[in-house]
């Protein structure tokens, strides 16, 4: 009867929440573990930006040190 399809809905409303919530439980995993990764790549980017700027300024100095000889 009536009150049958009353909790047939009912428990198919609470297994799509279900659904819902293991779905977003599993983006918020994935999430974490992308904002670690990105933690990771920062430093390593950080890294190289430094060593960059130390051979930019290596090359500069030979550079001018060769200006000088001309």
């Amino acid at each position: 009867g009536l009150g049958e399809e009353a909790d047939d809905v009912e428990r198919q409303i609470d297994e799509n929440l279900d659904e819902i919530s293991v779905g977003l439980d599993h983006l918020q995993m994935q999430a974490a573990e992308m904002n670690k990764e990105l933690q990771a790549q920062n430093v390593t980017i950080k890294r190289i930006d430094a060593t960059t700027e130390h051979t930019d300024y290596t090359l500069n100095s030979a550079n001018r040190k060769i200006q000088e000889f001309l």
